[in-house]
């Protein structure tokens, strides 16, 4: 395994273990911790607790999402061929990662403003989830379209391509 290789093998990692963990966390929260703690008395505290904790994840896991996000899209689009779709797909995927990122980073916040959203958690927790959801999606068709031919061999080709057409011009016109 060379050292792009590596690198590229690195960012994956990056890429897919913050979105577990931001994943992983919100379904947490939605399927468990919200409705749990809405039937306990005294669960408010214990909520605020996890809420400051649970920021410091989110942060972390958004800040690896960029960085990987970037990393791996710049690196696959100079390398391969990618078909039209596949640019426009890592524009939806990056406009609801924004979406993503600002939605958990509210709910997760101390402002006024995520004060205020999270009293319809349950509401924006199923957006999220919905988003995530879809984000997904996008990311497995993404990868079920493949990464077509790489760049070099395109070039090779049409160096070798062009080399028999005129090795035919040659013979067939002495």
């Amino acid at each position: 395994m060379d050292t792009s290789q590596l690198l590229g093998l690195l960012f994956r990692w990056l890429h897919i273990i913050p979105m577990a963990v931001l994943v992983g966390g919100t379904i947490f929260m939605r399927l468990a911790l919200v409705p749990a703690s809405s039937e306990t008395e005294g669960a408010a505290e214990f909520r605020e607790a996890i809420r400051r904790r649970w920021a410091k994840w989110v942060g972390v896991s958004v800040l690896f999402l960029l960085v990987s996000g970037l990393y791996n899209a710049v690196t696959k689009i100079m390398a391969f061929d990618l078909p039209p779709i596949y640019h426009m797909l890592v524009m939806v995927k990056l406009a609801l990662g924004f979406v993503v990122f600002f939605i958990a980073s509210l709910l997760s916040g101390r402002s006024e403003k995520a004060q205020k959203l999270r009293q319809q958690e349950m509401k924006w927790l199923n957006i999220l989830c919905g988003l995530m959801l879809v984000l997904i999606l996008v990311a497995g068709y993404m990868k079920f379209l493949g990464t077509g031919a790489p760049k070099k061999d395109r070039e090779l080709n049409a160096v070798s391509t062009s080399s028999v057409q005129q090795d035919i011009g040659i013979i067939a016109n002495p």
